[in-house]
């Protein structure tokens, strides 16, 4: 999909943003430490991290055990009364 866009529409292939809220906000974090160069900046609104086991923090753990820092700016937002 992002070489359509890219081809199709003006856009800047170092400003690639992805941003996602409940288990799109899961998906977010997935796909930032699955591979964080594909977009420049990752915003995640109360992701959905609770789910399968809490395998979002495992993944993070990962990814910080192997990597010295992440070359990515995200915005990470949770509310007070999360479930």
């Amino acid at each position: 999909m992002i070489p359509f866009i890219e081809v199709n529409y003006r856009g800047d292939s170092s400003r690639r943003v992805l941003q996602g809220s409940s288990y799109a906000g899961l998906f977010t974090l997935y796909a930032l430490f699955t591979d964080p160069g594909l977009f420049s900046a990752y915003m995640a609104g109360s992701p959905a991290v609770n789910y399968a086991d809490e395998y979002t923090f495992k993944q993070e753990a990962e990814y910080a055990h192997t990597h010295k820092e992440l070359p990515v700016k995200l915005f990470l937002a949770v509310g007070g009364s999360e479930g």
